[in-house]
């Protein structure tokens, strides 16, 4: 069977790694899939070897203003050799790296061209990666087979540094689950959900004091922030500093903070409204869950969002950092269930006839079959 090796940095269970999984455990017939993630993360290592995978944990290093920089260079070699001389092993001819920021992919076609290389794009300019942003995107342009972006936004991006025919967009759009109906006990109640990881950039402290706001006019709402911190110093910092700044809100009873979600669709199903105030999305699965599983979303003018999120119809679109209109957006879908109610039927209808449309599964086989190929 034809193998390839998916790389993936996630410290835990993302959109990213999500997205890519469900391709490997869809097309697992078809291709004999390998993984490589972040040595030590065990909620990974568990969801891999419970389908079945092949898997090979490996200590990636990350470009950082700590002093931990300078192991980059080294420990970037080390690892680039030791994934090619995995792939070897297992004559595993095609490798799909699935964020632009692990440049092991680069560095093994570099070595060893006659490897077949798909980086997978799912951050923007606009996002943390800052000046690297440009930096990777040149040397991908130039290694890379094949370049998979998730929207047409980032496609925008990453064209000016490649020609089209090497860059393929292809939305993370695949079936969820979705027989649960969403379920609201409490109609005198009405409850939003911000379902991402504790990293900074992702929008919380916008939810926070948009929220402020909407509950001096309406003490009926609530919030639920849930997400993972991966065990890292930094984001558990950062979800303590959010604590901090809605201390009075979490002894009010009007806030929660919760840990990572185990079951999303349950808990998108429990809530009323799914909210995304971040300031760059490339795609955003939290509101691709949220449309599926039928419940209205909330989502800044961010990028990837609103390629399919439609502005009073499945959601609403606000402006990035504008807290007022935020506030306004929550005060309008709590002050009514049957709008809520219609917006959520017509997410889950539209998202259901895109996922038909886009037909993702198929544009995976067939990029992959393309690389076979060429190693004929």
């Amino acid at each position: 069977m034809k193998k390839i090796l998916i790389v993936d940095n996630s410290q835990g269970i993302t959109g990213a790694f999500k997205s890519i999984f469900h391709v490997a455990t869809s097309l697992k017939d078809q291709f004999e899939f390998h993984f490589a993630t972040p040595k030590g993360n065990q909620q990974l290592a568990a969801e891999i070897k419970r389908s079945g995978f092949a898997h090979k944990q490996i200590n990636f290093v990350e470009i950082s203003k700590r002093w931990s920089v300078i192991l980059y260079p080294p420990a970037l070699l080390f690892n680039s050799l030791r994934l090619f001389w995995y792939m070897k092993r297992h004559d595993i001819p095609v490798i799909h790296v699935n964020d632009l920021y692990n440049m092991t992919g680069a560095v093994i076609k570099l070595l060893y061209p006659s490897v077949k290389v798909i980086y997978h794009v799912r951050l923007r300019s606009n996002s943390y990666a800052g000046g690297l942003y440009s930096l990777w995107l040149k040397i991908i342009a130039r290694l890379a087979d094949k370049i998979i972006v998730v929207s047409e936004c980032v496609r925008k991006e990453v064209l000016p540094f490649t020609g089209n025919k090497k860059v393929i967009r292809i939305y993370d759009f695949f079936e969820l689950g979705g027989e649960c109906p969403p379920a609201h006990p409490d109609n005198h109640m009405v409850k939003f959900f911000y379902p991402a990881n504790f990293t900074p950039g992702k929008g919380h402290t916008y939810a926070i004091e948009s929220f402020r706001k909407a509950i001096f006019q309406n003490k009926s709402i609530r919030l639920t922030f849930a997400g993972d911190d991966f065990g890292m110093h930094r984001n558990k910092m950062y979800k303590m500093k959010l604590q901090t700044e809605a201390g009075d809100l979490v002894q009010g009873g009007y806030i929660t903070f919760a840990g990572a979600v185990t079951d999303m669709e349950k808990a998108i199903n429990e809530q009323d409204v799914v909210l995304n105030f971040s300031d760059s999305e490339s795609f955003s699965m939290t509101c691709y869950e949220a449309n599926h599983y039928g419940v209205p979303v909330i989502v800044t003018d961010c990028g990837g969002p609103t390629e399919f999120v439609e502005h009073e119809i499945t959601g609403l679109i606000v402006p990035k950092q504008d807290v007022e209109a935020m506030s306004r957006a929550m005060l309008y879908l709590a002050e009514s269930s049957d709008t809520r109610t219609a917006m959520g039927q017509q997410a889950r209808d539209l998202i259901h006839k895109k996922i038909a449309e886009e037909n993702a599964l198929l544009k995976y086989a067939a990029t992959y079959e393309f690389l076979f190929d060429q190693l004929v």
